[in-house]
Formats: structure tokens, sequence, C-alpha cells
């Protein structure tokens, strides 16, 4: 492509003329002349990028033209619609556009050719990709009014509480219970929210700004008596899409819902030298604190750093395992290495974390003796636990399985004369048994020639990207037919490997099932995930695009 047109994205040269001929057809109708404000848009449009893209797109021109005198607008447009389509593909190939600006090229041709109301949606959602003041003003939605004191009441008569919003718990006891005025609710609070989602796009895209001060965003809505759902005592900025910004600008990886975390606790030592990286904590409802977020770039350069511990991890893991597993075969009591070893070798067969005293639940290092049962029969041993979250985890060592029988034997030597409220993996000291923590496995791992910085943790996610690549070599042996196939293929991969690490959620029926998505996100890595879709020559999807580095 012809690199003197190249901005921060080349395919929005194109972008910026579309939505100006969006405009003006939406605003100024078929047969009409632009108005003033539009007009001066149409004709400030490069000669250079109508040049370039007239090649490809040869409607494009004789569009403008026709928008500008006001006549003809249609038929041209449904032209440069059509255009756009028959190039749609080429576009779609080109790896230098990202995901979003080709899902809203789409929607354009889609809008040109049928005045599709869904396209014209989603072009007025992304106004703000072209990074126009004109444009984002000329799609700033119109604001309604809310229906505060029907749904006040609404929600008073089901819950004898003043307010426009039900809390989780009472939303779904009145689900349970009263399900008209339950779908009554939704209907009415849907509306709500529309209005206060509407006000903050439309204050936003009329500042001329493509971001806006967080805490003037929520001073217009208090004094315009907007009821919100965006959590309060963030200091930062927020943008059209709601994606909240540093000060500074850099991008925040994720938005707490306001449901769940209705507060935000700023870190003010963020961005000072010896401060912590985080930008903030969310906060939940019921005051305990919960996730902390950080930038995007952040998340970005930390996963990059987690994968390259685990990259060389993989060239040792052989020999190391080799080491530990020949102190679990003259397994000693007395020995806090071995110890560490039989945990070490259930962490890496079972994909298991190891654990911590101070939490609640448990991991490896810290089940009790009520967690191992022993089937005399088969001489196999179940432990079974809650784990992260209360998650059930079930670990099954099977006697017949000559490397799991030693281990087998190390832990009813740990078991002995124990009761059912004692910690398992103890070292004998005189008459004392004192516990081996994930601070002393740790160590261990680490003198058996971890990689600086890699803890057993990181064998989750060795575990889970060695799993991966195994089922991509599978896949690939017959390659998905199209670009969603092939994201189906990966979602039935990340739940595999989400089955290893025992991902479970918990489900509204209070079922569980197995989810891939913590897996993909957090212990498969991405440069694997991107190697799938590069072997078959599909485009990337949007969640990969970030770490893409070609």
């Amino acid at each position: 492509m012809d690199q003197t047109l190249i901005t921060a994205s080349e395919l929005l040269n194109l972008l910026q003329p579309l939505f100006v001929l969006v405009v003006d057809y939406a605003d100024n109708g078929p047969e009409s002349k632009p108005d003033k404000e539009t007009a001066q848009e149409l004709k400030s449009i490069p000669k250079a990028v109508i040049a370039k893209w007239g090649k490809q797109l040869p409607s494009l021109l004789p569009s403008i033209q026709a928008a500008l005198a006001g006549t003809e607008k249609a038929e041209h447009l449904v032209l440069l619609g059509t255009e756009i389509k028959e190039m749609f593909e080429t576009y779609r190939a080109e790896k230098s556009f990202t995901s979003q600006e080709i899902d809203v090229l789409k929607a354009l041709g889609l809008y040109l050719r049928t005045d599709s109301g869904a396209a014209l949606a989603k072009i007025q959602k992304m106004a703000g990709i072209v990074h126009s003041p004109f444009v984002s003003s000329r799609f700033a939605p119109k604001q309604g009014q809310q229906k505060s004191d029907t749904l006040r009441a609404l929600v008073f008569e089901m819950v004898g509480r003043e307010d426009t919003a039900l809390t989780l718990d009472e939303a779904k006891q009145v689900k349970e219970t009263h399900p008209e005025e339950y779908q009554q609710y939704l209907a009415y609070r849907k509306e709500h929210n529309q209005v206060w989602k509407d006000a903050v796009v439309s204050y936003i895209r009329k500042s001329g700004h493509e971001t806006v001060p967080y805490e003037e965003l929520l001073a217009y809505l208090h004094a315009n008596g907007i009821d919100h759902m965006l959590p309060i005592g963030f200091t930062g900025e927020i943008d059209d899409l709601g994606r909240l910004y540093t000060n500074t600008g850099k991008m925040i990886d994720g938005v707490p819902s306001a449901v769940t975390f209705p507060t935000m606790i700023m870190n003010k030592q963020f961005g000072k030298e010896g401060g912590k990286d985080f930008v903030f904590q969310a906060i939940r409802s019921d005051g305990e604190p919960g996730p902390y977020f950080y930038t995007s770039d952040y998340k970005k350069e930390a996963a990059r750093s987690k994968f390259q511990h685990v990259a060389d991890l993989a060239p040792k893991i052989v020999s190391m395992q080799k080491k530990w597993f020949t102190k679990v075969k003259q397994f000693k009591i007395t020995d806090p290495t071995s110890v560490a070893a039989v945990i070490l070798e259930i962490l890496y067969e079972f994909a298991a974390r190891v654990g911590s005293p101070n939490n609640p639940t448990f991991g490896v290092s810290t089940i009790l003796v009520k967690h191992c049962a022993v089937d005399h029969a088969t001489g196999n041993i179940t432990i079974r636990y809650k784990g992260k979250d209360g998650v059930s985890t079930v670990h099954k060592l099977v006697a017949a399985d000559p490397t799991q029988k030693i281990v087998i034997k190390a832990l009813l030597e740990l078991l002995e004369g124990k009761q059912p409220k004692d910690r398992v993996f103890t070292v004998d000291k005189g008459e004392r048994k004192i516990p081996i923590n994930a601070n002393v496995v740790n160590a261990y791992f680490k003198s058996l020639g971890a990689p600086e910085g890699t803890t057993v943790h990181k064998l989750r996610t060795f575990r889970g990207t060695h799993l991966f690549n195994e089922l991509m070599e599978k896949a690939l042996e017959k390659p998905p037919k199209d670009e969603r196939a092939a994201l189906a293929v990966l979602t039935k991969m990340g739940e595999q490997v989400g089955k290893l690490l025992n991902h479970v959620r918990t489900m509204s029926s209070g079922g569980t099932r197995v989810t891939g998505t913590t897996a993909l996100q957090n212990y498969i890595d991405p440069t694997a995930q991107i190697q799938f879709f590069r072997t078959l020559g599909y485009r990337l999807p949007k969640f990969l695009e970030k770490f893409d580095s070609e």
C-alpha cells in the first residue's frame, strides 16, 4: 500500500470520509444539499485520500460529489457500499487493520447499501474511532428522560426499599417469587440505564475531546438529576465507550461493574518511584476489597514476562522433575526437601495450586488428613478439598500407575498417626511435626534450577500451555474450514485446558461447568494461540491482537 498516507491506522483514512457521508445522508436526506458544517467536512476530505482509495472504490468520489450537490445520493452510496462489500475480504486480510476497524467498515458498507438500522446503530456507537470532533458530535445520542419515580415505586413494592435498582440477592429472590414483576422491572431498568448511558456518550462527544475527567462527568450527571450505575471514587478520564484512563492518558485494563463494585479506591502511589503498579482497587458492595486494576500496557507486559518465565522453564522441567522424583522415591519424613518433592510431584501431575496457610480454602501444601481418602482394597488415594473460590478439587492417585504408586507410599507415611484436622505435609523434627508451606516448596523448586522469578505456580501455566500445544497439533491435522470454526476449536481447547486446571464456574441453576476463558487469558501463552491462527492463515481474534508483535 502507498506508505505516504499511513497514520495511526491506514484504514482510518477511508473510514473518515465514509462516516461523513453517513452523517450527511442520515441528517440531510437523499435529495438535499448538506448543511454548512457537513459541506465543510466533505470539502475537507484530502484529495490524496480520495485518489488512493478511489482506485479500489471508484464510487467514493462520485458519492462525495453527489452529497455536495444534494442529488442522486442514494444511487451512488449503494454503489459505494457494494464496492466495499466486494473488497471486504481483501481489507479483512490486511493484518495492519484492527478487528474494530474492520467491523466498522462492514457496518458502513451495509448501511450504504441497505439503510440497515442495526448497522447505523453500530456506526453511531463506534463514531469515536475516527477521532473526529465533527463525527462524534453529530452522532451524539439524543438524551431521553428517566422514569425514576415509576422504577422506584416498583422496587419499593417488590422489596420495601427506596431505590431504582435491586441488589444481586434481591434480584435473585424476586425473579423466583415474583417473575412477572421482575420482567417488568428489567424492562424499566433497561430504559432507565439507556438514558444515563446516552447522557454519558453525548456529554463526552459534545466536549470535543476523546476523553473527559471522570469526576467532571459524574458532576454533570448529578447536576442534571440523572441516576447512573457508574462506580464512584475514580479520578482519571473516561471515553465514549466507557473505557477508563489514567490522568496521563494510559488506558486501564477493564472496568468494574458498579453492581458488584460500587466504589473504587485510587492508588495514590501509582506512577511514583517505589509505588505499587495498580491504578485503583475495586471495593465490593459489602465493603470488602475487590480486584486491583492495572493499565493495559502493564497487563500486556506482565503477560509477556510471565510467559517468558514459562518458556525459560520448559527446557529445564524434565531434569528438574527427575531430581525431585528421586527425592520422592527416597522419601524421608525427617527431610523437608523430601516432603516438598512429594508436593511438587502432585502439583506437576495434576496442575494444582500450592495453597497458602492464610487462605480459608486449600491448596496441595495445606490439605488436611480428612481430605485424603485411602481405598485399602485398591491402594488408591483420593484427595478432595475446596480450592480457590471454594471450587471442589479432586486428585486421584492410582496404585496401578508405577509413578503414582511411589507417591502413594510417601503419602501413607505422611498420613500415619495423624488426626483428621492435622496437616498432611509436615516434616518430623523430634516429637514435633513442622508444616511444609509454599515458601519451602518454592525455595526447593528454585534450588532445582528454576529460572529467576519462576515460582511453582508457573507449573500450572506450563502444563496449560503444554496441553494446548498438544491439542493444537492434533487440531491442525484436520484444519477448521473458516475463522468461525477456528475460534470454536480454540474455545474447545481452552475448555480442555480449563478442565485440567479445574476452572469451574457456578451456574445460576446451582450446577457447575468447566470454563476455558481463564485458561485462555492467563494460563496459555498467547503466542501459542497466535500461532494457531497464523498457521491457518486466519485473522486473529480481537482479544489476541494486543499480544501480536508482527
